[in-house]
């Protein structure tokens, strides 16, 4: 279904309840439900590898990381908000140094259980390769050392002089200043995106009735919560995935009843 509304999704990983798959989606449409919002599904970049549970994710980003792609080059601003970060061909690498491990610690950003796994047992966490030097922790990663290792010196640079290539001049969002990488242990995760959510779903009324294709009433069908589009649109804002179960369960129910 990645595929057929969002193509780019397609290799995307999910946290989700097993068996969620949008069959609901799929049994409202073959009696001409329409859909809504459906490209603004949008993974969440930051994850491990594989990812399980939502802890499987690390925002260090945030706390100053950079991303790198396999050919060992930056491709992006890295202050963006994670949800533009969430184009996925498969996963990426965050390359952080030990100021940066530290700052995310002290800032206790999402994924701090992660970076705290870290501190306390490096060797016993396999989804992140370390070494005193950059090109140590480049090998070990599978990597080419002296191209990673240039990519760093020119964001050293670029941060130092204010002439980041990608135009980085925040930690996120405006807020933080972004340091070079310098401090030894260095870190390379490679990193995904996951889909936690998909913004979108079956097209309903004021009172959650869903709506066909035809912008007509289905009757007797209703919909509410992840189930539906109309809510997220292109963004995301914190209780809004709650907001629309709750609100629309609860309209649902009273249309349902008559009231």
């Amino acid at each position: 279904m990645l595929a057929k509304f969002n193509p780019i999704m397609a290799k995307a990983d999910a946290i989700s309840g097993a068996g969620i798959q949008g069959d609901d989606i799929s049994i409202a449409q073959a009696i001409g439900a329409d859909t809504f919002d459906v490209t603004y599904i949008k993974a969440s970049y930051g994850f491990k590898l594989k990812p399980t549970i939502i802890q499987d994710i690390s925002l260090i980003t945030y706390s100053n990381a950079i991303m790198i792609n396999k050919e060992c080059k930056r491709f992006t601003d890295e202050s963006q908000l994670y949800k533009l970060q969430g184009k996925t061909d498969g996963y990426s690498y965050q390359l952080f140094d030990k100021n940066i491990l530290d700052y995310d610690l002290k800032n206790d950003t999402q994924g701090v259980e992660m970076m705290t796994a870290l501190t306390n047992d490096p060797a016993g966490q396999k989804w992140v390769y370390f070494g005193e030097t950059i090109e140590e922790a480049a090998k070990k990663a599978g990597l080419v050392p002296k191209q990673v290792k240039e990519t760093v010196e020119k964001y050293n640079k670029g941060i130092k002089e204010g002439k980041d290539e990608f135009g980085r001049t925040s930690l996120t969002s405006g807020f933080g200043k972004p340091v070079p990488l310098e401090k030894g242990p260095f870190y390379i995760m490679p990193t995904t995106a996951a889909l936690i959510g998909t913004y979108c779903g079956l097209k309903i009324n004021e009172k959650a009735q869903v709506i066909n294709v035809f912008g007509k009433i289905i009757p007797a069908l209703y919909a509410a919560g992840e189930l539906t589009g109309g809510v997220h649109g292109a963004a995301y804002m914190t209780g809004t995935a709650f907001g629309k179960a709750i609100c629309f369960g609860r309209i649902a129910i009273d249309s349902i009843a008559g009231k």
